[in-house]
């Protein structure tokens, strides 16, 4: 096939999987600096797990009510505070660095997850899938690049989220369990579990691969291993559970009883983003469907390989990929949904789906080389993500750097302390509101739903922001425009002064009880 011979498609994969490397160190140049702590956001709501992470080193209550005053959410996993707090108060205290750090120490440690989720994606594909296949080893190698550090993980790779160690001790769990269960089942579900819990412990919707291996057992009709894993599994929430405090349990398994809103715009953005950024994967297996259609041999050898001979079992590393994505799928389409969600919602699905790819072409390998189908559709996905990635890196799609964002920050925080506030003092942007950009008695990093609870009619302490302001609770506060949370500013009368977009106002008269 010339130019699309298994080698040379292997080769141009590597050659993709570049681009993604680049990118995200690219990426990580602007966001994350050594020579000054950069204020900015690079994905989500995080200066909630700032917030967070900031309480948990300095000994206060991380898993506080999100109705109450100041109306801050902490609503992950204590696997996840408790890492990143012990990594940054160790790095602080070592450095005796300011709080100013915390967001690039707490960067620095997402960044390490990728590395090490690569790591172990690899030895995961190579070891245990290519099987001494040269070409299915590169392309296994270059999955675990595209996973770790390409377009679909973007700037989650450096951001203080708990999903990316989720992530890589989620594929670390899968890795033992594959690694060991036909020889010694009982530790690979022991180890399995070990590592789920892990990721179960960065973030609680990180169940994918203790459903998978479940589901995986539960074909197999591996009754003992079933209970095993449903006893370890159980025994590990429900202590964890038991030892917790009520309002942990609270915010973990109910996410403080928040708003969840299912939107369908959000759920289709989100899956054409996910498609965009894993071709690669996509049209790789859209091959395989063709070559499979077309020739009974390789259907009859994918089949073969992915099941036990005349019982329909689940076999192998292709079965069980094949039972991973329909297990996570049932999780994720419809949470990938919620107003909020992004595409972070499919990493572990993103896994499963490569996973089976290799799989599949590790078994065609076996029998001869890849068919033609095969070979074009995944050079196709490898020339579409470099031309795409290509166009990041020109500077004319996408984003690359984020740094603008620290200018804007720290010029609206020295405006603002050059404004003699005087508290308490309320300043409508949560990352503005963090306790190392400007004093305050509270901080109010309000969560991220706070406004989709505010419209569902729920409860809030003091009614609220708005109603805190109609109070006169505030002595200055700093807003954009002459409202806010449904307040009109009644007790307050404008200064004339602005930084930025904000207008600052202070109380008239006392405040009211």
């Amino acid at each position: 096939m010339g130019i699309f011979s298994q080698r040379a498609v292997s080769y141009l994969a590597v050659t993709g999987a570049g681009f993604g490397v680049v990118l995200m160190a690219v990426r990580a140049f602007y966001a994350i600096s050594l020579l000054e702590p950069l204020q900015l956001t690079t994905s989500g709501a995080e200066y909630e797990s700032l917030y967070a992470i900031w309480k948990y080193v300095n000994g206060l209550t991380v898993y506080a009510d999100h109705t109450r005053i100041p109306f801050a959410g902490s609503f992950y996993n204590w696997v996840y505070y408790a890492f990143y707090g012990e990594t940054a108060r160790l790095v602080i205290v070592t450095l005796s660095l300011s709080d100013y750090w915390l967001p690039t120490v707490t960067r620095l440690t997402t960044m390490g997850g990728i590395v090490y989720g690569a790591w172990i994606s690899a030895r995961l594909f190579v070891a245990l899938v290519a099987r001494g296949n040269d070409d299915v080893k590169r392309l296994g190698l270059t999955f675990a690049l595209l996973l770790f550090f390409g377009p679909l993980m973007g700037f989650f790779g450096m951001a203080t989220q708990p999903d990316i160690w989720g992530f890589a001790f989620d594929v670390t769990a899968v890795y033992f369990f594959l690694r060991f269960y036909d020889a010694q089942p009982a530790a690979a579900v022991l180890l399995f579990w070990l590592f789920a819990y892990l990721a179960w412990g960065f973030k609680q919707i990180f169940v994918y691969s203790t459903g998978a291996v479940g589901l995986f057992l539960l074909l197999r009709r591996d009754w003992r291993m079933v209970a095993m894993l449903t006893v370890v599994s159980v025994l590990g929430w429900s202590i964890t559970l038991a030892v917790g405090s009520d309002q942990y349990v609270k915010n973990v398994l109910l996410f403080g009883g928040v708003s969840v809103v299912l939107d369908w715009a959000q759920f289709v953005r989100n899956v054409g983003n996910v498609a965009i950024k894993l071709l690669p994967v996509l049209l790789g297996l859209a091959g395989i469907v063709a070559a499979m259609a077309t020739d009974r041999g390789i259907w009859f050898r994918i089949t073969e390989v992915a099941y036990v001979a005349g019982r329909w079992m689940p076999n192998g590393v292709l079965g069980f990929a094949a039972v991973g994505i329909l297990v996570t799928s049932v999780f994720v389409l419809p949470a990938s949904a919620k107003l909020g969600a992004a595409e972070n919602y499919y990493f572990m699905l993103s896994f499963f789906l490569a996973l089976l790819l290799l799989a599949a072409l590790a078994a065609i390998s076996q029998s001869g080389t890849w068919p033609v189908p095969v070979a074009l559709t995944l050079s196709l996905g490898w020339l579409l993500h470099i031309a795409a990635l290509a166009m990041v890196l020109a500077g004319i799609t996408g984003t690359l750097s984020p740094r603008y964002l620290h200018a804007s920050l720290t010029g609206l925080r020295d405006c603002l302390a050059a404004k003699n506030l005087t508290k308490p003092l309320f300043v409508a942007h949560p990352y503005l509101s963090l306790p190392w950009m400007i004093p305050a008695d509270q901080h109010f990093v309000i969560q991220t739903n706070y406004r989709w609870d505010r419209q569902r009619g729920i409860e809030m302490e003091g009614g609220g922001i708005g109603g805190l302001i109609d109070q006169g609770y505030f002595a200055t506060i700093a807003v954009l425009g002459i409202s806010y949370d449904g307040s009109a500013l009644p007790r307050y009368q404008p200064r004339g002064e602005t930084c930025g977009n904000f207008k600052i106002y202070d109380r008239v008269g006392g405040r009211s009880e």
